[in-house]
């Protein structure tokens, strides 16, 4: 009879580790895909982030550029009417 009841017990121990391990198994991989899904979270975060400040950067590129070309098309302006006054001049 304790031949039966040494071997129950170590059948019994036996799943008990064996449900131990997958529990410790099930619980790490838990954590790995929380801890995966963090740093991707984390990465879109980021993304997002430098994509504002990409699109603030462009924009505010653009518009120095829409003012220097308005500051030269002015300049070239003032220039061609002074020299058509100039020659009005002459001609007066």
């Amino acid at each position: 009879m304790s031949g039966i009841n040494g071997m129950t017990t170590a059948i019994s121990n036996g799943f008990a580790n064996a449900e131990i391990s997958r529990a410790n198994t099930l619980a790490n991989l838990t954590n790995q895909l929380s801890s995966n899904a963090m740093a991707l979270q984390n990465c879109c975060c980021q993304n997002a982030a430098n994509t504002a400040d990409l699109k603030y950067t462009v924009a505010t590129e653009a518009c120095a550029d829409r003012s220097a070309i308005t500051s030269a098309l002015r300049d070239v302006l003032e220039a061609n009417n002074a020299s058509t006054q100039r020659i009005l001049d002459q001609l007066c």
